[in-house]
């Protein structure tokens, strides 16, 4: 009988302590309207050439470091503006025969982007849609060249490729889940989008011929045709919320 009522007990406890739980969980379905802060991550990418003379190259995807900082403002509605400025590195791995070539680039990009949350009833996980416009800046890199005839050549990235300026759209899908403690809150969430080049990438020097583009003991020093960016990136954000609390 002693047992029974110690169980009893017991069982009462535990669904007063989830009731209780489950209040407080409800009670924090609200948002704040503004947050801030980092990302970290990988993209994983390659440089599309349009033109046939490239047709007979293998591409190897490229594996690059992301970081960077943002900021979010939220409305009541589900949608928010996030614009965010990072370092992304990008590349290119191309081979035929005895050619080789790497190409590696250091971007800064700044992009806005328009999120719509979705909501799981009476849960505090929210996943969510991104599109956003991007600027990339090109700030630095190096390319790697090397086949039988000409041997290996290794220059600076601002003299061979890479336009200074690009355009590019992101489009991507994450989860986010806030997390509380005793007086603060943070943002955690995790994402996975696509980088569409929309711009060829070609420097100038490549255009008028003054540069390899790529294979030099081909005669192929005219860039043809377009090479545009594309990848996969994968980031894990940490924001802090602050300012009017808004209702979920």
């Amino acid at each position: 009988m002693n047992a029974f009522r110690i169980n009893k007990r017991v069982v009462v406890a535990v669904v007063l302590l989830a009731v209780s739980f489950s209040v407080s969980a409800q009670s924090r379905l609200s948002m704040q309207m503004f947050s801030a802060g980092v990302k970290t991550g990988i993209s994983i990418g390659d440089m599309r050439l349009t033109a046939d003379c490239y047709d007979m190259y293998k591409h190897r995807m490229t594996a690059n470091a992301v970081a960077g900082a943002y900021f979010q403002y939220r409305t009541p509605f589900g949608l928010s503006v996030r614009p965010e400025i990072a370092y992304v590195g990008r590349g290119a791995n191309l081979e035929w025969v005895d050619v080789e070539y790497r190409m590696r680039a250091h971007c800064l990009d700044v992009r806005v982007g328009v999120i719509y949350n979705f909501t799981i009833h009476k849960t505090l996980l929210s996943p969510y849609v991104v599109v956003a416009p991007m600027w990339n800046a090109t700030l630095g890199g190096r390319v790697n060249y090397s086949d039988d005839f000409t041997g290996e050549i290794e220059m600076p990235l601002s003299r061979s490729n890479m336009r200074m300026h690009d355009f590019d759209m992101f489009c991507g899908a994450g989860l986010e889940y806030p997390v509380f403690g005793k007086g603060w809150a943070i943002y955690l969430s995790g994402e996975v989008g696509y980088n569409w080049g929309l711009v060829r990438n070609f420097a100038n020097e490549e255009r008028n011929g003054n540069a390899t583009v790529l294979n030099p003991s081909m005669d192929q020093q005219l860039a043809t045709g377009g090479r545009l960016g594309r990848g996969i990136e994968i980031t894990v954000r940490v924001g802090i919320p602050f300012g009017k609390e808004l209702k979920r």
